[in-house]
């Protein structure tokens, strides 16, 4: 593993050099012990304070902050609550999620952190039908001109907006519920009530031929690594890219056939 510049600042110089712009909205995706090793420091403050210092006042810092609270009467759940509720997204994600002037969405099974200005309230605030869909937080994250996904220390297994590009490809499979085979029903739980869902996020290992496809064929602007396995991606371009490889492989987010019940029970959608 190759060391990042470990000066005061790296990290966020290290994503200005690399096209973002401060007042932007950046959306994380991080595993911690990498992070902490590459840029030898301990300390999640740190690293929520460099990514604020890009997105500033103007923009917006987001982080994923899930608790997967969909109803399950067979296997038991977890009823959400947006202030008290863990993140279930890893360690700097529940850091984050303690610090001053960070709000969090009511999504019970796919909320979001976000600190700074570009994410109007209801986005907030209301519930979202389909978690990681159109009318989501992630929804209108899409559409903001200059947003951009970090991938630090974690491939697209770990890439949410896949799910959203699954949502509002045509003639998509996910008015399919995936877990079914674990007794997961399409409502969600949270402290003021039950919630019906629709387009269940499904698996993500499948993602990661998107990435095969991605190196394979690139190298292509929108998805750039910009230190050891940190990847930086400009929304805007990559969501129609994804799109068009839907259109050419409905199954292409999915894992093998045959290898995952969830995957398996949407690909009976093209059979």
């Amino acid at each position: 593993m190759e060391k990042a510049d470990t000066g005061s600042d790296s990290l966020r110089e290290l994503l200005l050099s690399n096209g973002l712009n401060e007042g932007c909205s950046l959306m994380v995706h991080s595993s911690f012990r990498y992070l902490r090793e590459i840029f030898n420091q301990d300390d999640t403050a740190w690293f929520i304070d460099q990514f604020s210092r890009v997105t500033g006042p103007d923009g917006s810092l987001i982080m994923p902050s899930f608790t997967y609270s969909f109803m399950n009467k067979v296997n038991g759940y977890v009823r959400y609550d947006p202030f008290n509720s863990r993140s279930l997204t890893g360690f700097l994600t529940e850091a984050f999620r303690l610090t001053k002037g960070v709000k969090r969405t009511h999504s019970p099974t796919h909320s979001f952190l976000v600190k700074g200005s570009r994410i109007p309230e209801k986005y907030i605030s209301e519930y979202p039908v389909s978690p990681l869909g159109r009318d989501s937080l992630i929804g209108y994250f899409s559409g903001i001109q200059d947003s951009y996904i970090l991938l630090a220390g974690c491939g697209f297994t770990s890439l949410t907006i896949l799910h959203y590009a699954e949502n509002i490809m045509d003639n998509s499979y996910t008015d399919i519920n995936p877990w079914e085979h674990q007794n997961v029903q399409a409502e969600t739980v949270c402290f003021d009530g039950i919630h019906e869902v629709e387009q269940i996020p499904g698996c993500s290992r499948g993602f990661s031929n998107l990435q095969d496809c991605i190196e394979e064929n690139g190298p292509f602007d929108f998805v750039k690594e910009i230190a050891d396995f940190i990847y930086l991606v400009k929304v805007k371009e990559f969501i129609p890219f994804t799109l068009q490889y839907l259109k050419n492989d409905p199954t292409g987010l999915l894992c093998e056939k045959g290898t995952c019940p969830a995957c398996d029970s949407r690909r009976k959608k093209y059979d």
